[in-house]
């Protein structure tokens, strides 16, 4: 299993005194000595990396893995010339809303993990570390909203009134969930506290979650009930077959529901040493956690790929559902989750669907779900993606530096967002793929690879699933990325993707999707006006040695109450990026924005 580095940079509202991203992992890196990058000076604060081990994904690919598309299945992408997003979306958070929040208290964050929830009237967007409440056609109803004073009260990100600035808690992977039984809104990220001096790591972490206390979204902490789990040691303790080094935390948390509870997943990594403590999952009542009321139900995956190389449990994807008529409520409750099998970067064929069954206990005073161990589904074939190319053009942070266009980090092929919806699990995944029948170095690509499957489960402990659909998104001359699928209860569903290629800077993308026809075709929310021009890409910021950039870790995508699908992933504007540091106006080290579309059927 792999793990990534997040890279942040710190830099003035004023002037640009430095170009910095993230180090090589160490927790220690924020008290090293100051460092020269070109005629700038780098202050030790201005670092700020992710714990972990930065994996090498973008050079790991199997080629013999690669599965052939043919090339009617590699459709054109239609409307890809244009400024600007489509008539049926708008613009969302950009690397400029988050860096500014918060009176400028804000780190640079890239990539822009994606959060998307509405409940029909108010769009709800979050990116790593604010968030934002729109009207469905695109009109403001807040500011952008910060997550550390959302969460800690007095708290900053980084604090650039004191000398030198101090630091908040390290906050990341924002999910965000419109329940239609309760209606209240329910959001998860995770936390890892830092040395206020030092911006080091400190040895706890936590799950933060928030929920509504009422059908209407603000940015108003009051108006939300606020929770705080420690994950410090989940993961490491001894009733963990996977046990590692900890202090940990939970990397990417991931959000799903039914009708009785509300669950989140985690990938427990050590904070500062290497290592992987596998999947943790967590369950909560929505009834109980909509009234203020914190009861936390951790529940052990065990160990039932114990046989395979590397079968460590990770990536649990729970399933949300549109409408209460969605939701399984045999066995007293049954929650779907969904994780892809390539354990050792080998590539796969086959799918897990895992189910948590009772979970109308999680409303009681002695919670009891039960997890049953995974059903094995055949799937097409995916493995872990390589790189993206984007067209050429300007990109005025690597010119400065002396550096070539980047390449798009398409990261793994863990499984990404799971819908349940009419009875069937939407998801999709990374995967390299080919364009000859005999995989060759110089003719591959990253495409979508989406799954729609069955699932049921007939007791308690067991679970069975089939594949009713599969295919692949992909881009003629070009790689899609980073699927997922919204679906509402009639059948209807909508993948949405970033894509780029020799003819097209990264762009936001979407397709019609269902179980009997299968893929419409691909169509262009946000046409990319610019390449990407990341600091994360840059070596000498710290970043990728092969000049390869951070893209979102994950799009998302939902259905609203009345069955329209709305989906959301990031793509690049061109309205705003890096500008040399003599100048007078803010100068930004990545140029990233979102781009947020609706489909009503």
């Amino acid at each position: 299993m792999q793990t990534w580095m997040r890279v942040l940079v710190l830099f003035s509202l004023t002037a640009l005194t430095a170009l910095v991203a993230a180090g090589s992992g160490s927790a220690a890196a924020p008290t090293q000595p100051s460092a020269a990058v070109g005629q700038f000076i780098v202050p030790p604060w201005e670092i700020a990396p992710e714990p972990g081990v930065e994996a090498d994904s973008e050079g790991d690919v199997n080629i013999a893995a690669a599965p052939y598309i043919a090339p009617a299945q590699r459709l054109p992408v239609a409307g890809a010339t244009g400024a600007g997003v489509s008539g049926n979306g708008f613009a969302g958070l950009t690397l400029m809303d988050q860096r500014l929040a918060d009176n400028g208290n804000q780190q640079s964050v890239s990539p822009p993990d994606q959060a998307l929830c509405t409940n029909g009237a108010q769009v709800l967007e979050g990116v790593n570390t604010v968030f934002k409440l729109y009207s469905t056609s695109g009109g403001s109803q807040s500011d952008v909203q910060a997550y550390v004073p959302f969460f800690f009260p007095g708290r900053h990100q980084v604090d650039r009134t004191t000398t030198p600035p101090t630091f908040g808690p390290f906050v990341s992977d924002p999910k965000c969930y419109f329940d239609t039984g309760t209606l209240r809104w329910y959001m998860a990220i995770l936390e890892i506290d830092r040395d206020q001096a030092t911006g080091a790591f400190g040895t706890s972490s936590h799950l933060l979650l928030a929920v509504s206390k009422t059908s209407v979204a603000t940015t108003d902490r009051d108006s939300w009930w606020r929770y705080s789990i420690e994950t410090t040691n989940d993961g490491g303790d001894a009733s963990s077959p996977f046990a590692g080094p900890c202090p940990c935390f939970g990397d990417q948390p991931l959000i799903g529901a039914d009708k009785y509870g509300f669950f989140v997943t985690t990938n427990s990594f050590p904070i500062v040493a290497a290592g992987f403590n596998g999947a943790q999952i967590y369950a909560f009542s929505k009834r109980k956690l909509a009234s203020g009321q914190l009861q936390v139900t951790r529940i052990p995956t065990g160990n039932p790929f114990a046989s395979e190389e590397g079968g460590i449990p990770y990536s649990l994807q729970p399933a949300t559902s549109p409408t209460p008529s969605d939701w399984d409520q045999t066995n007293d409750g049954t929650e779907y989750l969904e994780q892809a099998l390539d354990f050792v970067n080998a590539g796969d064929t086959r799918i897990g669907v895992w189910a948590i069954t009772h979970t109308k206990s999680l409303d009681s005073g002695t919670p009891a779900p039960v997890l049953a161990p995974p059903a094995i589904v055949v799937s097409e074939p995916y493995g872990a993606p390589p790189p993206a190319k984007q067209a050429p053009g300007p990109h005025p942070l690597g010119e400065f530096l002396g550096d070539p266009e980047e390449l798009v980090n398409t990261n793994d092929d863990r499984m990404n967002q799971v819908t349940f919806a009419g009875g069937l699990l939407y998801s999709g995944l990374n995967t390299i793929y080919s364009l000859l029948p005999t995989p060759a170095p110089n003719a591959i690509g990253t495409a979508a690879a989406w799954f729609i499957a069955k699932p049921q489960a007939p007791s308690r402990a067991t679970v069975t699933a089939q594949m009713v659909k599969q295919g692949y998104v992909a881009v003629r001359d070009g790689s899609a990325y980073f699927p997922s699928i919204a679906a509402n209860h009639d059948g209807h569903a909508v993948i949405t993707f970033s894509y780029s290629g020799a003819h097209y800077f990264p762009s936001a993308g979407y397709a019609t999707l269902d179980a009997f026809t299968g893929l419409g075709p691909l169509q262009t929310l946000a046409a990319g006006q610019k390449p990407t021009d990341d600091f994360s890409g840059y070596p000498q910021l710290g970043g990728d040695p092969d000049f390869v950039a951070r893209w979102g870790d994950y799009s998302a995508a939902t259905a609203d109450p009345a069955g329209n699908l709305w989906f959301a992933t990031e793509w690049i504007p061109g309205t705003f990026g890096f500008i040399p540091p003599s100048t007078s106006p803010p100068s930004f080290l990545a140029n990233w924005g979102t781009a947020i579309g609706e489909f009503n059927h």
